[in-house]
């Protein structure tokens, strides 16, 4: 064996590790600053406008908005309501106390969106189907893209947890 040779790939391996670990420390670094810098709140009202605008339904972030990293970028809100469309009763298809979504950072940065489970605390969720077949629930996956040659995002809802809340159907 050449010694030389084995300590010189130690030392590049080594090299590489404590640049790898540097990166990793400046991101997280780089993270923690955005979460303590960045007010949420700031954007409520912007949130608001673009889910009415693409949905067509009333939405309101009642209480404060909580940004949270680890182990998923999260957001938190207070209370909010998410309305029925145009037809059905004036109250909410939904409403609740608490409200968490997480989402994984790197599939974002690539156009797919990876969200944890969807927690709901106090929701009241009413799903109403008529009789013609409509339902409220209809047009919220996007059932038709707005330009057909737009690229497909792919989205994954590990799931949805609802506590101390009541679902009517």
């Amino acid at each position: 064996y050449n010694v030389g040779r084995v300590l010189s790939h130690r030392r590049a391996i080594k090299w590489i590790a404590w640049s790898l670990a540097g990166l990793v420390v400046l991101a997280l670094l780089a993270v923690a600053v955005l979460v303590w810098l960045v007010d949420p709140n700031s954007y409520k009202s912007r949130i608001e406008a673009v889910v009415r605008e693409e949905t067509g339904r009333e939405f309101a972030l009642v209480g404060d908005i909580d940004l949270k990293f680890f182990p998923w970028l999260a957001l938190r809100t207070g209370a909010g309501r998410f309305g029925n469309p145009p037809g059905f009763p004036a109250e909410p298809m939904a409403s609740w106390r608490s409200a968490q979504l997480g989402v994984k950072l790197f599939p974002l940065l690539g156009g797919s969106l990876v969200v944890d489970k969807i927690r709901l605390e106090g929701a009241d969720v009413q799903l109403i189907l008529k009789a013609d077949g409509t339902a409220n629930w209809q047009g919220l996956a996007g059932d038709e893209p707005v330009d057909p040659n737009a690229k497909k995002r792919h989205l994954t809802i590990d799931g949805v947890e609802l506590r101390d809340s009541r679902l009517v159907f």
